[in-house]
């Protein structure tokens, strides 16, 4: 008999630890997906991403293939995924502010030598974007639990707290601005305008003008604490927009960044209209636009763009219609709001905690729609995860090879930095996945060019700046090899090019008093007037290189004098 009783309550127990397990077999996927943030690899350059694009891609796919299963054979456990989902990304941020945190201190290191601030990403501005993306979740789970005072509503106020002492010291604008609307908007979807209009009537007009000036003030005053920066991305977003219009309907080909486009569009621009002074000191040379809706419309044209706007603007409509869909939908405003000022789409942790949401919103509202034992439903989530995962293939397919090289091309560049640039050469060249790389072709170019390779370091350069790089750097190079082999007009070209596309650098005008003293191509009136341009130019940042090449003009000007 007590055998048996002890069997029967093995039985039940093992019954109910596999019901839990299936309870929560959905977060699996979820974290794999999401927990793409905490992967990171010291050994690489902080901007190289590959590996956190291959982990991403083949998670995605893994999640595809379990919802499939789910939706097919446990079409009710569904009904749990936007809680999950949400408290996944609420504990990552919590996290990461963490992590911040101990950076802050001195603890933990930062992935990038420029800045103390970066949690596990390379750069406080993504950073800063992911936090406040996850604010408002926060912010509307402490509400949801507010009465309750439960487990839910410490862990969210824990975290609205964790992210609110980090988020100032990231320095984000575009964060700062993100987190304030969405929280804001979190609020009145639970309190409502009313509250606080109320409010207004009975204090008089001077609270709104209080409120007006406070907010003017403070816009102000994020622009002035780095106008150079701001200024620069509106110059971005001008030359971009330009490039755009001329062919709003065409869609670059796939093999082609932004910054490659970005590059001709601003040397063409410079030299359509030329530029002021502020523009030649705030001109660089960006990977990206700043403003994912201005790059997506650069690179994939009207069509791209609206259905990017489509997708996001249904997704915060679908997460609006419920009635408890306010942090779903504060974190999607959050998201929008960043991606008008940054580059989050470009980063894979981003990515994935946004497609997660856009991913619940659909979902979650057709749900409330339909029974979930609909056949509308189960085939809708099917159609959903086959594009995601096909999607996701493709990516994996892109950054696989890359992320199977970038070790290996770390322990190259040795030989490179070293001037063993026939070695370096040789490793290069087999490097198969890295030539998707702009940094990796600019210093494959350039060891051909060191060891008299001229024509192989002209075709890999040619590659590199018409489809993964606008860096005038390139074109520098370029005419130095042109220079080489004894094309001087052509080098004259892009050495000329090198200064419209970047007119704030003394660098190309440099290689062009050289150009003009080659007793080949000797041109002294131009010689004297580049030379002028050399010693006379203020640099953005003043440096030993940059007086070298000041005092070497000034011997080839005595020389020419001297010969004259």
């Amino acid at each position: 008999m007590e055998k048996g009783r002890i069997k029967e309550l093995l039985k039940i127990h093992v019954a109910l630890f596999l019901r839990r397990l299936w309870n929560y077999l959905l977060l699996f996927p979820i974290v794999a997906v999401a927990g793409v943030i905490l992967v990171t690899d010291r050994g690489v350059p902080p901007d190289c991403l590959a590996k956190q694009w291959e982990w991403l891609s083949v998670s995605g796919m893994i999640a595809c293939g379990t919802l499939v299963l789910i939706a097919l054979f446990l079409p009710k456990k569904l009904n749990r995924l936007p809680r999950f989902v949400i408290w996944t990304l609420i504990l990552l941020g919590g996290l990461e502010a963490v992590y911040g945190l101990l950076q802050i201190f001195g603890v933990l290191e930062s992935n990038h030598s420029l800045f103390a601030l970066t949690g596990t990403f390379y750069n406080p501005g993504p950073y800063s974007g992911y936090l406040a993306m996850v604010l408002p979740l926060a912010i509307d789970e402490a509400m949801r639990h507010y009465r309750r005072k439960k487990m839910a509503y410490y862990a969210a106020l824990v975290v609205v707290a964790l992210i609110l002492c980090v988020l100032p010291a990231g320095m984000s604008r575009a964060a700062w601005l993100a987190a304030g609307a969405s929280s804001l908007y979190v609020l009145d979807r639970w309190y409502g305008w009313h509250t606080c209009l109320g409010a207004i009537q009975k204090r008089g007009i001077m609270i709104l003008l209080t409120g007006l000036i406070t907010l003017a003030a403070a816009v102000g005053g994020m622009y002035l604490m780095k106008k150079d920066s701001a200024d620069g991305r509106l110059l971005i977003w001008r030359v971009a927009l330009n490039e755009a219009l001329k062919s709003p309907f065409e869609i670059q080909n796939g093999d082609v960044n932004f910054s490659a486009v970005y590059g001709e569009a601003q040397e063409d621009y410079f030299s359509e209209h030329g530029y002021t002074e502020s523009e030649e000191r705030i001109a660089g040379t960006p990977d990206f636009a700043f403003n994912e809706y201005i790059q997506m419309f650069l690179m994939g044209g009207v069509i791209a763009l609206t259905l990017m706007v489509c997708v996001i603007g249904s997704a915060f409509y679908f997460s609006c219609k419920r009635s408890n869909g306010g942090g779903t939908s504060g974190a999607l405003l959050s998201a929008s709001i960043f991606a008008f000022f940054s580059y989050p789409f470009h980063i894979p942790a981003f990515v994935a905690a946004f497609a997660l949401l856009v991913f619940i919103s659909f979902v979650d509202y057709f749900r409330y729609l339909h029974k979930q034992s609909n056949p509308f439903v189960r085939l809708g989530w099917i159609i959903s995860v086959v594009i995601i995962s096909i999607v996701s293939r493709s990516v994996y397919i892109k950054n696989a090879s890359e992320s199977r090289d970038i070790s290996r091309w770390v322990q190259v560049r040795l030989l490179y930095h070293s001037g063993a640039y026939a070695a370096a050469a040789a490793s290069y060249q087999e490097l198969t996945g890295m030539f998707r790389n702009a940094d990796f072709r600019f210093e494959y170019g350039r060891s051909l060019y060191k060891i008299g390779k001229y024509k192989e370091a002209k075709e890999v350069l040619d590659y590199t700046l018409k489809h993964y790089s606008g860096d005038p750097m390139i074109l520098n190079l370029l005419g130095q090899v042109a220079q080489a082999m004894g094309d001087y007009v052509e080098a004259e070209e892009y050495f000329l090019r090198s200064t419209c596309r970047l007119p704030g650098r003394i660098y190309p005008y440099y290689l062009l008093v050289r150009l003009y003293a080659d007793p080949e191509y000797y041109h002294p009136k131009r010689l004297r007037e580049i030379a002028e341009i050399v010693l006379t130019k203020e640099p953005k940042v003043h440096s030993t290189a940059i007086e070298q090449m000041k005092k070497e003009v000034e011997k080839i000007l005595e020389k020419f004098k001297t010969v004259s």
